[in-house]
């Protein structure tokens, strides 16, 4: 792939998930904190908001994982397909950033 396509999959990635974290924002968070279902999840399941996190992200990685045996195996996949589950594993990844640079400014 040259450079050219490879940017302009870049600037699509980001635009996009600029909007589904900006989206998902209003419905996710409580009280003006973005991170508000991990903090809450993961007190119902007493474990860290990271590990409630990474809990959740696990559905996403067998999502993708499940795309790339299938198109090892000759199944098709939409564009649209691609975009919403590498879309929300990346979404997640930056969640998990949120949490932890969180976390340690408060232990700091």
């Amino acid at each position: 792939m040259n450079h050219l396509k490879f940017n302009a999959i870049v600037d699509e990635v980001l635009t996009s998930i600029f909007e589904v974290l900006q989206q998902k924002s209003v419905e996710y968070s409580s009280e003006g904190d973005r991170l508000h279902n991990f903090k809450a999840a993961g007190l119902l399941d007493e474990v860290s908001p990271e590990k409630s996190l990474l809990g959740m992200m696990a559905k996403q990685e067998v999502s993708v994982r499940d795309i790339v045996k299938g198109i090892d195996k000759g199944k098709k996949f939409t564009k649209a397909q691609l975009d919403e589950k590498l879309g929300d594993w990346i979404n997640y990844l930056i969640l998990l950033k949120g949490l932890l640079i969180e976390r340690l400014q408060d232990e700091a």
